[in-house]
């Protein structure tokens, strides 16, 4: 997730939740990028959390929950992804939100997905590895899908017929914690699973929010 801050949301003329007040409607995608992240109230899994904690502790680097500074949540698409889409670079912020609040409606409203299991990620050359809460099989269909319609809102927003570069989409997830790369075969299917038992029946993800690198200044 990027530095910025969540937008503040306001309803639009015809009463649906739209995009929010900005600081600099003339910011293009090109310049900043732009994430789009579905957060969690991080109550929902402090038990799931704590219990990572207590189980491999030592090996974290950092942890999203209670009291950190980046809340946990999906993440539908990243900062760094958009900004290079030198096709639609030119496309100022406030048009794309706009656009997305407009066209992917799911984006404004709280969903609800349940959990599956306790599973490692990371890209193939990353130092660091993810311990995340990844969901059923219904879960990340209805997640995979929302993004594929905010890809596609997002292509529709250049001028002519391009090529993206959009990155492979990781299985949508909940991040819990960060550890080293040559750490993570520390962390066995023990203790995967007494960390899964820890985990709530379903979860709660909140309206998508927008962020992009230097928000709010």
């Amino acid at each position: 997730m990027s530095s910025g801050k969540v937008y503040n949301r306001y309803r639009s003329r015809d009463h649906r939740i739209a995009s929010t007040r900005y600081e600099n409607p003339d910011v293009r995608l090109g310049e900043r990028g732009m994430s789009i992240i579905r957060n969690v109230d991080p109550y929902q899994i402090d038990s799931t959390l704590q219990t990572l904690l207590i189980a491999c502790g030592s090996l974290v680097l950092k942890h999203h929950g209670q009291e950190t500074e980046n809340p946990p949540g999906v993440n539908l698409i990243e900062v760094g992804e958009v900004k290079r889409q030198s096709a639609i670079g030119r496309v100022a912020i406030y048009d794309a939100m706009d656009n997305l609040y407009n066209n992917v409606t799911s984006l404004r409203r709280r969903v609800t997905v349940k959990p599956a299991d306790i599973t490692i990620l990371g890209r193939r050359f990353s130092q660091n590895r993810v311990v995340a809460i990844a969901f059923d099989e219904v879960s990340t269909a209805m997640l995979e899908e929302e993004r594929g319609e905010i890809l596609d809102t997002l292509e529709s927003l250049a001028d002519l017929e391009s090529e993206f570069s959009w990155s492979a989409y990781k299985r949508p997830h909940i991040s819990l914690a960060r550890v080293p790369a040559e750490r993570s075969g520390d962390i066995g299917d023990d203790t995967l699973r007494t960390i899964a038992e820890a985990l709530p029946p379903e979860i709660q993800l909140k309206r998508a929010a927008f962020y992009y690198p230097g928000q709010g200044r």
